[in-house]
């Protein structure tokens, strides 16, 4: 999604400071302008939205993180990313957009990964590696017991992969794919500061 026409239009302290705002205005709609999650409004006392700037792949430009960081050090659920900016070829992107029930994390070994979930039956943990742009799709875990009710887990990769393409495997491989990823402990920015108030 490109968000602007020039980045130097845009920087990301003027993300920041809209997220904020979306932040304290309870009662206001979400700025289309930046397109931020539906997320950051709705996180509660175990979680706290914030910020992190930072160099996903090593190309020399900073991305711009919103998420939240869980009030518990032990929470599975820690350093949740909804929203992943960047600036390619002179314009700001919005690389990502996640919600309540389809998370990314960013993983120690440079993968981002998202859980997405459509209810009990339908479930996918699918991993992608950032190119400077946009992310691209490795490879995947899926678990559809409308695809098979006694069989229900799947596997696939590459850039095209997807429900129809994927193999069927074990519940104990799938938990062998997804254990190659461990998610990263992320300390956000919080976008309010106690101390000041703001």
């Amino acid at each position: 999604m490109e968000v602007s026409e020039e980045a130097s239009e845009w920087n990301y302290e003027n993300v920041i400071e809209a997220a904020r705002k979306c932040i304290l205005d309870q009662e206001e709609e979400i700025p289309a302008e930046y397109g931020f999650s539906s997320a950051i409004k709705r996180s509660g006392n175990a979680e706290e939205p914030g910020y992190l700037v930072r160099d996903l792949n090593g190309d020399g430009t900073d991305e711009l993180l919103i998420g939240c960081s869980g009030t518990e050090p032990g929470d599975s659920q820690h350093s949740v990313v909804y929203d992943i900016y960047t600036v390619w070829e002179g314009k700001l992107i919005h690389v990502l957009n996640g919600w309540e029930r389809n998370r990314y994390y960013l993983c120690e070994n440079g993968r981002i990964a998202n859980e997405g979930s459509n209810g009990a039956a339908d479930s996918s943990w699918t991993y992608f590696s950032f190119d400077g742009e946009k992310l691209i799709l490795q490879e995947a875990v899926i678990y559809n017991e409308e695809k098979d009710q006694e069989n229900p887990w799947f596997y696939c990769a590459g850039p095209e992969c997807d429900l129809e393409k994927a193999i069927a495997i074990s519940e104990e491989k799938g938990a062998e794919i997804r254990g190659k990823y461990t998610y990263s402990r992320l300390e956000f920015i919080p976008f309010i500061q106690e101390d000041s108030g703001v």
